[in-house]
């Protein structure tokens, strides 16, 4: 995502939206801390790439959702 225009626009808005924080920790992403764009609903299970389906998270948290099963959600617009 990050080596396209329209790609880096959509992290921005993933990012914004989430008010600059990872879904999971509630801590500050950025460029340091990394991220990764996680699916709330698998593609293999039908999920798509829209925006809707997706949240930004820290990496370690990222592996924490795999790992222990957890469930995500869309953070509420303000």
């Amino acid at each position: 995502m990050v080596n396209t225009l329209s790609g880096r626009g959509q992290l921005i808005r993933l990012w914004l939206d989430q008010e600059r924080a990872c879904v999971v920790s509630q801590q500050r992403i950025t460029a340091v801390t990394g991220w990764h764009v996680h699916h709330i609903v698998r593609r293999v299970d039908g999920g798509s790439n829209a925006r809707a389906n997706l949240v930004m998270v820290h990496v370690v948290c990222h592996q924490k959702i795999h790992s222990r099963g957890l469930t995500v959600t869309k953070p509420a617009p303000n």
